[in-house]
């Protein structure tokens, strides 16, 4: 079985502008703490399999041929994702009034940068916007996220 990179018992590794291509296995990580920022695992069977782990992924491309990622007891905190999640809440609820095209911009910028501590700084910009709205219960869910967001990349950070 052909494995790109394989990590066990392992913490605070960080893999960094890695390329995985064509491997049964992309990556596999067993009892370990990794973080994957800007990854590429392309056209493996599998492109992540972690059992008893926890995985940060941030700015990474996912495109394999059966599974992107497999969780087997473990925790995986996509950044991408969760903030895909906020713009999804800005575009169906009426939260944030006359601040909804502007905070969704700001989202898109969050996506669209790679620097960790400029995401921080949109963050806050995008909490401030949130702030604003109308409807508390939103609006908190929102501000939750963001928060889990701005603890995990801040964890990248120190990491790095």
């Amino acid at each position: 079985m052909a494995i790109g990179i394989y990590i066990r018992g392992s913490r605070q590794v960080i893999l960094r502008n890695v390329v995985i291509k064509n491997f049964e296995k992309g990556i596999v990580a067993e009892n370990s703490n990794i973080s994957i920022s800007r990854g590429h695992l392309i056209g493996n069977l599998i492109g992540l399999e972690a059992k008893n782990s926890r995985i940060t992924i941030a700015n990474s491309t996912f495109r394999n041929i059966h599974t992107d990622i497999y969780l087997r007891s473990s925790i995986a905190e996509i950044i991408d994702t969760h903030v895909k999640y906020i713009i999804k809440i800005i575009r169906s609820s009426p939260v944030l009034d006359k601040e909804a095209p502007e905070a969704e911009f700001i989202a898109h910028k969050i996506l669209a940068t790679r620097d960790p501590k400029r995401k921080v700084s949109m963050l806050k910009e995008l909490r401030r916007k949130v702030l604003n709205a109308r409807n508390l219960e939103i609006a908190l869910l929102i501000l939750q996220i963001i928060d889990r967001i701005s603890e995990i990349i801040k964890a990248l950070l120190r990491d790095s």
